[in-house]
């Protein structure tokens, strides 16, 4: 018996590091929920990307925790964007609080592509990788 509910923590606690996207088809936040910690986030604008040339992107993001304080993580540094599985290391993100108290952060994280844009196609996957909040890494992505 002890094995068997062994197994199932471990199968509960693999689960609940991953990423879950919502029931609807239509909904765009995909959310993580590991180490006391939820991760909401949403890409904005995703519907007019596909076929376009940005020079940034930008993500909703909210957190909600009791166990820790939020505000001991800088998520524009522990963020990476990843484009069809190939990391964009000049990408500069930039944190803008909209709510924030160490249980509960919600903002805008901005993703920009310096010097540079960005040409987005129908399929292409984005990906949001956040690291070390609660977790090794959280990624959160959407297709084009």
């Amino acid at each position: 018996m002890r094995s068997i509910n062994g197994v199932m923590a471990l199968i509960l606690l693999v689960t609940a590091a991953t990423v879950s996207r919502a029931d609807s088809g239509e909904d765009l936040i995909r959310r993580s929920r590991a180490g006391g910690i939820d991760v909401a986030v949403r890409v904005e604008r995703l519907e007019s990307l596909a076929g376009e040339s940005v020079d940034h992107l930008e993500f909703t993001v909210s957190l909600d925790t009791h166990v820790a304080d939020l505000f001991q993580f800088d998520i524009a540094d522990l963020s990476e964007l990843v484009i069809d599985g190939s990391a964009r290391e000049e990408v500069a993100f930039e944190w803008m609080g909209d709510s924030e108290t160490s249980h509960h952060r919600n903002g805008t994280l901005h993703a920009r592509i310096p010097g540079d844009t960005l040409s987005l196609e129908s399929g292409d996957e984005v990906e949001l990788r956040i690291h070390e909040i609660g977790t090794d890494v959280r990624t959160f992505t959407w297709e084009l």
